[in-house]
């Protein structure tokens, strides 16, 4: 449930902010929109053989850099703790799922009719008023489902646990 829940609400925050950032880009969004939804075409037990292997604790490149900058004194035990462990698996799967909320957001934020917009402006209404009174009502019925779709996949993410982990630790 830790798993499920933290996993699906970041990769919204996450995939919510990258929405709404792309819509602020001009030149380079094709460009950055590419870049951004690259890990979600990784197929899932790739990316947690890749994943596994950076955080592994002798010789990933991860604690490498945790001990090199001298975060830690001993190798950080990623995947062989019990909280170390869910962490970096729902980390994983953040970093895998957010670009599905980036697509979905995106192109529920092209839906809004940019008169909308310029009317709330003109009623003197800032960024947070735009989002809260214009974006979000016509965004949700998309979140909603993206949501609901998210947690469901969340529920099944079995591979990227076994790969890392190999079920454990504990």
């Amino acid at each position: 449930a830790v798993f499920t829940v933290a996993s699906t609400a970041v990769a919204f925050l996450l995939g919510m902010a990258t929405a709404l950032a792309l819509g602020s880009l001009g030149r380079g969004r094709a460009a950055m929109q590419t870049a951004l939804i690259s890990p979600w075409a990784v197929a899932p037990v790739i990316a947690s053989v890749v994943w596994m292997l950076l955080l592994d604790e002798r010789f990933g490149l991860i604690n490498a850099a945790v001990l090199g900058t001298g975060l830690a004194s001993s190798p950080v035990p990623f995947l062989s703790a019990p909280d170390w462990a869910l962490l970096s698996v729902t980390l994983v799967a953040i970093w895998k799922e957010y670009p599905f909320f980036t697509v979905m957001m995106a192109a529920a934020l092209q839906s809004v009719p940019r008169e909308l917009y310029e009317a709330a402006r003109l009623d003197g209404a800032g960024p947070v008023a735009l989002f809260r009174y214009v974006t979000w009502p016509l965004v949700r019925p998309v979140a909603v489902v993206a949501i609901f779709l998210a947690t469901m996949s969340a529920f099944r993410n079995v591979e990227t646990i076994m790969v890392m982990t190999g079920g454990g630790p504990a």
